[in-house]
């Protein structure tokens, strides 16, 4: 699928240092919805807890099942961490082909499949 697509990139960007909100402003029409973002570095229960915290005081709204939040899928840069959304629709190749300009010494390719 598309989104595990967009997430494969993402991650591998992370892994090769690119920060999560230098990855996000690429995407300029997902910058502020792209991650979802906790101090410290949680685990997935951890992240899970105060996300949900912060969303019943009066915080965005926020639903476990449309983010990368398990524990192989969180992502921990500057003592933060990192869930990444699932939610894409009709422009994720585009913004993967955005990841793909910004990054061209990156070693990354795709193609769609049948």
């Amino acid at each position: 699928p598309k989104r595990a697509a967009i997430f494969t990139v993402v991650r591998h960007l992370i892994k090769a240092g690119r920060a999560p909100e230098e990855i996000a402003a690429i995407v300029s029409w997902r910058q502020k919805s792209m991650f979802r973002i906790a101090s410290g570095v949680l685990t997935s229960a951890e992240f899970v807890a105060n996300q949900t915290a912060e969303a019943a005081n009066g915080g965005r709204s926020f639903e476990a099942r449309r983010f990368y939040c398990g524990d192989g899928e969180l992502f921990h840069h500057d003592g933060r961490t990192y869930a990444f959304t699932n939610q894409w629709g009709q422009r994720c190749t585009e913004a993967i082909d955005l990841l793909l300009e910004a990054y061209p010494e990156e070693p990354i390719s795709y193609q769609a499949s049948i």
